[in-house]
């Protein structure tokens, strides 16, 4: 996919377009970017090693129908922006994350909410059991064999002997591939709600189900908490490819695309999961994209790298203790943010009469091969929210 080509299209919505519209360069065609910028490297932290590895080997072997969710990984975390709540004066570090399938920051983001969704929901069973079921593994296309992975685990759910013992659960596809036999084996490991049930009429009814396979793994759940991790475990392990072949890779692709890797069945299993609270509108205005503030670090470190240290320890949600000002009055870390900001001559937007005039006083250097932000103001203010606290 070598020089693979994405062109960048939308439009800023209308609430925020005039004041956005200082940040946003000119909609332009973006390459996968085999490198990272230095706001990029901060914000991915311990995952950047292996995000622009997979960034790399996706580049050489993924086909051109590929090209736009490859560019969209590489630039997870590529183009920062800070924000203000022009209502509570709070910083918002808009970190722009590619929610890719495989992305090994974003994937780790899932598996956190997914754990919390299995505490949920194993909180409320009485005796949990871990089941594992697998299909036989043949020459057909992964996205065929995950498909009557699907259906099969559908009819067993609909049979008497699973009515009669099992009920609630949440499970997890894990797609592996065998070296040897070059073939794919995918599998379902699931916590569901169940009294005992013997492993031989189980295996029965599963090769009923899938009429090609009886491998089936039962098992009492021992603790709570072990049955949190296994379901993480796996959520995170769909997304490591590395055991996956070149000429593999693309059929893999395909074959996950839209494919939902786990999913809540069984009667009452989704009023064990506590809703999520109901999004609200916030009068966010932009200040400024952080790869200007590491522009800015080249000519004046002694001003910036400190408000660029307190930037990303917000982002990551380690908000610092409130420290004195240089009157005597405690400061948040938002506070000392708004400090800093002037020192180094930016005026922060609640600060001014005008949204526009702060941000237009300080405009980020232009890039032609970036895409810049283009969606900052449509991130959810619930995800928002989750970064600064």
């Amino acid at each position: 996919m070598r020089n693979a080509l994405l062109h960048s299209t939308g439009r800023a919505s209308s609430r925020l377009e005039t004041t956005v519209q200082s940040l946003e360069p000119e909609p332009t065609a973006a390459y996968v970017h085999l490198s990272h910028s230095q706001p990029q490297r901060r914000l991915l932290g311990k995952y950047a090693p292996d995000h622009l590895r997979l960034t790399h080997r996706l580049y050489d072997y993924a086909d051109l129908r590929h090209a736009p969710a490859v560019a969209r990984l590489s630039d997870c975390c590529r183009t920062p922006a800070l924000y203000q709540d022009m209502d509570s004066g709070e910083f918002i570090v808009s970190q722009k994350t590619c929610k890719h399938r495989l992305c090994p920051k974003c994937g780790a983001t899932k598996s956190a909410r997914l754990a919390d969704d299995a505490r949920q929901i194993v909180e409320k069973m009485d005796s949990p059991k871990f089941i594992t079921l697998t299909i036989v593994s043949t020459n057909d296309p992964l996205e065929e064999r995950l498909k009557h992975l699907r259906d099969s685990f559908t009819r067993l759910r609909r049979s008497t002997l699973w009515k009669r013992h099992f009920s609630k659960g949440i499970s997890v596809v894990e797609v592996t591939h065998n070296a040897k036999t070059d073939q794919w084996h995918p599998h379902l490991h699931m916590i569901v709600q169940g009294d005992y049930c013997p492993a031989h009429l189980l295996k029965a009814a599963w090769q009923k189900a899938s009429v090609d396979s009886f491998i089936v793994d039962i098992q009492a759940v021992p603790a709570r908490s072990s049955a949190i991790k296994y379901i993480a475990k796996y959520a995170a392990k769909t997304g490591n490819f590395d055991e996956v072949p070149e000429w593999k890779l693309n059929e893999y692709l395909d074959g996950i695309a839209g494919l939902r890797t786990h999913a809540l069945f069984g009667p009452g299993a989704r009023k064990c999961i506590k809703p999520e609270a109901e999004k609200t509108t916030r009068r966010l205005s932009p200040v400024t994209q952080l790869h200007a503030l590491h522009d800015e670090q080249r000519h004046n470190p002694t001003d910036v790298t400190p408000l660029l240290a307190l930037i990303y320890r917000i982002a990551r949600g380690r908000v610092p203790n409130t420290a004195t000002g240089q009157d005597g009055r405690p400061q948040t870390a938002h506070d000392q943010i708004a400090v800093l900001l002037r020192n180094v001559g930016i005026a922060c937007p609640r600060d001014s009469r005008s949204r526009i005039t702060a941000v237009a006083a300080h405009p980020p250097p232009k890039r032609g091969d970036d895409r810049g932000a283009k969606r900052l103001w449509e991130e959810s203010v619930d995800e928002a929210s989750a970064i600064t606290h």
